[in-house]
């Protein structure tokens, strides 16, 4: 009968750290409660607004560089300019996309492209963002960049700031042989997104885009600021507070 007495104790001790460890430690992407490491964890970050912002001084000053930019203008300022191109942006969402696929309808776009390029990527880094990018990458957690910029756009944003992109292990962006396929289409993430084993928390400025990620389980930060990026990742514990 003691025997009985001092075993019921340790029986309820030892069901009660089983049912702790299932819920806090199981591994799999889906639970919530999962401590995440570097080793289970990957982090994506959008680009535009939450690791650049648009500069205006920078896009002025690149305009008057633009060789026929009364041409240009007026070319824009065309009604069926205007009605084609708000069609396509709906349909890609990709500005890059729009001004080539413009230049398909209309081939006097054409000699524009660098120069539409160039204004696109008229970007200023966010060096909280950036900092804290740099943390990450020394606690060891592995990086991906995620983000509607076209590939010839992203290649030259990487070329003008390789200080940034060094960080990341992989890149996602839309693709012309891909029909610039991107964010606003759920395949988009799931095509890219190598989620096997691995818990992906979603950086992004976009609520629509945060929550098309959530969807699909990943977790979510909506980027508002470097209070939010902060607050959001040391919700999931992957920094201190």
């Amino acid at each position: 009968m003691d025997f009985y007495i001092l075993a019921l104790p340790a029986l309820a001790v030892g069901i009660s750290t089983y049912f702790i460890g299932k819920t806090f430690f199981t591994k799999g992407p889906e639970n919530e409660f999962m401590l995440l490491t570097p080793k289970n964890t990957l982090i994506v970050f959008d680009i535009h607004g939450v690791l650049f912002r648009f500069s205006f001084s920078r896009l002025i000053k690149e305009f008057f560089n633009v060789q026929n930019k009364r041409k240009l203008i007026f070319m824009l300022i065309k009604p069926s300019v205007l009605f084609n191109s708000i069609k396509i942006y709906k349909q890609y969402r990709t500005p890059e996309a729009c001004f080539f696929k413009l230049s398909e309808l209309y081939p006097e776009f054409k000699e524009y492209r660098n120069d539409m390029i160039t204004i696109l990527n008229c970007q200023q880094m966010i060096p909280s963002t950036v900092e804290m990018v740099k943390d990450l990458y020394l606690y060891g957690y592995p990086m991906h960049i995620m983000s509607n910029i076209g590939e010839k756009t992203y290649k030259d944003l990487e070329q003008k700031n390789p200080e940034v992109f060094k960080y990341f292990k992989e890149k996602h962006f839309t693709k012309a042989s891909e029909d610039y396929s991107s964010k606003h289409k759920k395949d988009f993430f799931e095509k890219k997104m190598p989620t096997k084993n691995k818990n992906v928390v979603f950086i992004d400025n976009s609520r629509k885009n945060t929550r098309t990620a959530k969807s699909l389980g990943f977790k979510t930060i909506l980027y508002k600021g470097k209070d939010s990026l902060i607050k959001g990742l040391q919700t999931l514990k992957i920094i201190k507070p």
